[in-house]
């Protein structure tokens, strides 16, 4: 059942995307009709971190003379379709049917799609995909020629534009760090589960292998949800890029909006005096999910987020009250089980923000949080 939430409401990222794919049509549908409606997800609780408020950044943002804008890719796994994974692992079902695997073609047209419109954000690589095996070293049922061009095209389409995210290990079910074998419980509810030593050390390693195959991450990506102590989480995340990055400012996405107004990007560690900063930076919901449920109409989709005349949907309220246009999608809708809809979509999309947005700029993630944080410092 759908349920409407407040302007104010905050969902863990998509707790009812998985759970609802077969809901999300119709919740955008209602979206549109005046109404915010939402599946399952819970709304979390209010952060008790010692933080930068949001609406002490929202006034950074509204003074900037051209808004950040940022596209956040989810789940890409090297030639593995993501979705049918954690369908059969996590959810423990496989209908409807999906394919097993996704093209490698799919990478080389998302690269030449957002290096002709100049788009920039985060872009996620799963370290272990679905406990298949590292992807330094091949995973099992696939080719390993294949998942080498995987990793050579998205060096040399995404390294420059987008901050590469590892989320976190499997995005299926935990891994055990020792055996490499999975446990019988989702990565996303183990780690809520962890304190900051194992979380940092999990992290470690999902660094540590993409660093390994020359697409070193800065920041993560939180599959689904994050039910644990935050502040730990975020420690953990600043850990992990110490030691593997030798980094000390980074930034996490676990947050998507159902609805606007939402939070705009804040430090969730802000420690000046060791220059240390972790920031959280939120998004809106993807608008092309119901490709992933045989949708195929990408003009309606794109609609989700902007319409054609640019006056409606969720990217033109953020514009319209100043605040970071950070909008995500997943690989498995720009693939659409085949159809490519939400591929098509995306680039409707591009082309619209590229005809009615004049005044933003492109920004990967890492950019839109270097901006908090000197929020922060003054």
């Amino acid at each position: 059942m759908l349920r409407p939430i407040s302007d104010d409401a905050r969902i863990k990222r998509r707790a009812f995307l998985h759970k609802n794919a077969g809901l999300l049509s119709g919740a955008i549908a209602a979206s549109f009709a005046g109404g915010t409606a939402t599946g399952r997800g819970e709304p979390a609780a209010k952060t008790k971190a010692k933080t930068v408020a949001s609406d002490d950044t929202a006034a950074i943002w509204a003074s900037r003379e051209r808004l950040p804008v940022a596209l956040i890719v989810d789940d890409p796994m090297p030639c593995v379709n993501p979705l049918y994974y954690f369908r059969l692992q996590v959810n423990q079902n496989s209908k409807p049917p999906l394919a097993k695997t996704i093209p490698v073609s799919l990478m080389e047209e998302f690269g030449k799609l957002v290096e002709e419109f100049g788009a920039r954000g985060a872009f996620t690589i799963v370290p272990f995909p679905a406990g298949l095996g590292s992807i330094a070293q091949g995973l099992s049922g696939y080719d390993s020629a294949e998942l080498k061009q995987w990793l050579d095209l998205a060096r040399q389409y995404l390294r420059d534009g987008f901050d590469i995210h590892p989320e976190v290990l499997t995005h299926t079910m935990a891994l055990n760090l020792e055996t490499k074998k999975l446990l019988d419980v989702s990565e996303h509810d183990w780690m809520g589960e962890q304190n900051e030593e194992t979380l940092t050390s999990y992290f470690v390693e999902a660094l540590q292998i993409l660093k390994s195959v020359e697409l070193p991450a800065h920041g993560v990506t939180q599959p689904c949800y994050f039910r644990g102590d935050e502040d730990a989480y975020a420690r953990a995340i600043l850990n992990a890029e110490k030691l593997v990055n030798d980094r000390k400012q980074t930034h996490y996405f676990l947050d998507v909006f159902q609805s606007h107004p939402g939070r705009t990007p804040y430090c969730r560690i802000a420690n000046a005096d060791a220059g240390e900063f972790v920031v959280s930076i939120p998004g809106v919901f993807d608008g092309l999910w119901p490709a992933n449920d045989g949708e195929t109409d990408a003009e309606k989709m794109a609609d989700f987020f902007l319409t054609a005349d640019g006056k409606s949907g969720h990217l033109a309220r953020l514009a319209t009250d100043r605040r970071p246009l950070v909008f995500s999608t997943h690989w498995q809708s720009l693939y659409g089980n085949g159809s490519l809809a939400g591929l098509h979509g995306l680039r409707i999309l591009l082309e619209r923000i590229d005809r009615h947005f004049e005044g933003v700029e492109w920004m990967r993630l890492s950019e839109i949080a270097d901006v908090t944080i000197k929020a922060h410092r003054v």
